[in-house]
């Protein structure tokens, strides 16, 4: 019987030619091999001959205790198994029977219990029972040779066991020898996705080209985000419309929560550089079986994207260092003019025609970072950011400009273009709109050169365009824009370096005016004046400006004269009076007379 076993490794049928043996040897109706579960809380049937149907579900309902507890210890299994030796209950119905064993045998037909132990290096393996239908009893020797047919059960068991112990372990071993493979084929096809997609970067692709990429190694459809959720790129063919779909949500889901945007359907990677987000990746989940390669390939396209963005910034740093070298070169004159015209076609600047310089400068950068509560590189890198969105802006508008940061000014050579102007306006006007939305109260002031036509005009024309935006600033005038040639007579004063002494000259003309205005209960003669000049001596318009008669102008104008000793039908007075009202204005708003206007 064993050695069937042994060679065949079939445990249940040597089982039951066992029960078959016993029973027909020593005379059981019934018989079965029992082996415990979970603890021997439960049995279960290894084997049996003509057992009842039903007995063992009836038996394990009825001991709902393992079958080492106390109260059920007086049953014949429960002996045999604590006991270690045969136990045979002669007559179930008897009045000191087991009470549960009474109910077991009215209901199942026998009289007679036997319980053999199937023991082996002193551990309990299971239990033989055979059953009679009429009362039992045996002689020692009886007994022996069914304890002798029994103990071949228990050494079948306990082969049984470990032949399944050593198959439980091959299946193991092979389950860890494929998950081993599993893993390596991952390790070696990532290895082969992150060496493509590097190679791909080397060889000068951009985001688009990395996805796709990325794409044709999946077979699958990937997108690439900004840090804001809008999309740069999305791999072709183009996703399915529920792709994409999930796609939009997920993007929606990482700006606001992106715990909430983790889901099975994408798989999500976020491309960073140190802890600066640049972006995400979002690649559709394919099996289950594939999700750690996935999960890879899409860590491994975050990292070549990273290192994309950070090729990308080197180049542009280098560039725009070389482009600022250039404009500083070019408009202080450093280099003989041909020189300059070389290097002015490597940005497609032609120095023979008609260009404008450009100077931007931010407002009230201090006000913003103490509004935003920015440290200072926090605060310089947001300042760089809001000027290269001005940049951008205006170079889209006006191809052809050449510009270039220098700390907190941009400076551009903007090409005049047929309506330059108008253009440069709204060039300006849409970067204002872009900056509103970027960084909200931020506001820039531009100040516009002459016209150059040649590599010696652009230094005139920087020149001009730092006056006007010095003169911006000087008058408070936030987030305007002005050109040299709509300073008219008040360019005259924007290069005196002392302007005190323009101070002195306009105290001279309407000093006492000022004074008057300050201390007199008829104040406002300075206004008057104002709407005067600035209605081109015209009476009739300044009464109507000003919502008063035209006699009371009249009044006011004489007061003028008289306080001033001005005559302001002469043109030199006039003039005296104008060139006063510029140099009051040019020096700030704390010394410069009201104006209506």
């Amino acid at each position: 019987m064993l050695d069937s076993l042994l060679e065949n490794r079939q445990l249940e049928p040597t089982l039951e030619y066992i029960c078959q043996s016993l029973s027909e040897f020593a005379g059981f109706d019934f018989s079965g091999i029992l082996m415990p579960e979970d603890g021997w809380h439960r049995l279960s049937l290894a084997a049996s001959h003509a057992f009842p149907p039903g007995y063992i579900a009836r038996l394990n309902e009825v001991f709902v205790v393992p079958f080492t507890d106390e109260t059920v210890a007086g049953s014949p299994t429960s002996r045999a198994i604590t006991g270690k030796r045969t136990v045979v209950m002669t007559d179930a119905l008897a009045v000191d029977a087991y009470p549960p064993s009474k109910m077991m045998a009215r209901e199942f037909g026998y009289r007679s219990v036997t319980s053999v132990p199937l023991v082996v290096q002193d551990e309990v393996l299971g239990v033989f029972n055979g059953y009679s239908a009429t009362r039992r009893s045996f002689t020692a020797a009886e007994l022996n040779a069914i304890e002798t047919v029994a103990g071949e059960a228990a050494l079948a068991l306990r082969i049984g066991n470990l032949v399944k112990e050593k198959e439980e372990r091959i299946a193991a071993l092979a389950a860890s020898n494929a998950a081993l493979h599993r893993h390596r084929t991952v390790l070696e096809r990532a290895h082969e996705i992150h060496l493509r997609l590097t190679h791909a970067v080397i060889a000068g692709a951009d985001f688009n080209a990395v996805a796709q990429t990325l794409a044709g190694l999946i077979g699958r459809s990937v997108a690439v985000a900004d840090q804001d959720g809008a999309f740069i790129c999305i791999s072709d063919p183009q996703p399915p419309d529920d792709v994409r779909a999930l796609f939009d949500n997920v993007a929606e889901l990482l700006v606001s929560d992106s715990s909430a945007a983790q889901t099975d359907a994408v798989i999500v990677g976020e491309i960073r550089i140190s802890s600066e987000l640049l972006g995400y990746v979002l690649v559709e989940s394919g099996s289950l079986e594939s999700r750690d390669l996935d999960v890879r390939a899409v860590e491994h396209a975050a990292t070549v994207l990273a290192l994309e963005t950070v090729k990308e910034r080197a180049a542009r740093a280098t560039e725009e260092r070389l482009r600022s070298d250039f404009l500083i070169d070019l408009l202080r004159g450093r280099e003989p003019p041909g020189r300059l015209a070389e290097r002015a076609r490597h940005y497609g600047l032609r120095l023979d025609e008609d260009h404008r310089v450009v100077v931007i400068g931010i407002d009230n950068w201090p006000e913003f970072e103490r509004k935003e509560h920015l440290s200072e590189p926090a605060g310089r890198e947001r300042r760089a950011k809001v000027l290269r969105l001005i940049e951008t802006t205006i170079t889209e508008r006006l191809p052809g400009t050449v510009a270039s940061q220098a700390g907190d000014k941009l400076t551009a050579a903007v090409t005049c273009q047929p309506d330059a102007r108008d253009k440069l306006a709204k060039a300006i006007a849409e970067a204002r709109r872009r900056v509103a939305r970027s960084a909200q109260g931020v506001t820039f002031s531009a100040g516009i050169g002459s016209i150059a036509s040649s590599a010696e005009e652009y230094a005139v024309s920087h020149q001009a365009a730092e006056q006007c935006a010095d003169l911006l600033h000087r008058l408070g005038r936030r987030g305007d824009a002005i050109a040299k040639e709509d300073l008219g007579l008040l360019g005259l004063f924007v290069d005196n370096q002392r302007p005190e002494e323009l101070l002195v000259v306009a105290e001279g003309i309407l000093g006492p005016l000022r004074h008057h205005d300050r201390d007199a209960r008829d104040g406002g003669l300075l206004a008057t004046l104002g709407t005067y000049l600035d209605t081109d001596c015209n009476v009739r318009e300044s009464a109507e400006r000003l919502f008063v008669h035209a006699n009371t102008v009249k009044y006011r104008l004489k007061r003028v004269e008289e306080i001033c000793d001005l005559n302001l039908r002469s043109h030199d007075d006039l003039l005296k009076v104008t060139m006063a009202r510029m140099i009051y204005k040019l020096l700030g708003p704390t010394t410069a007379p009201p104006s209506p206007s």
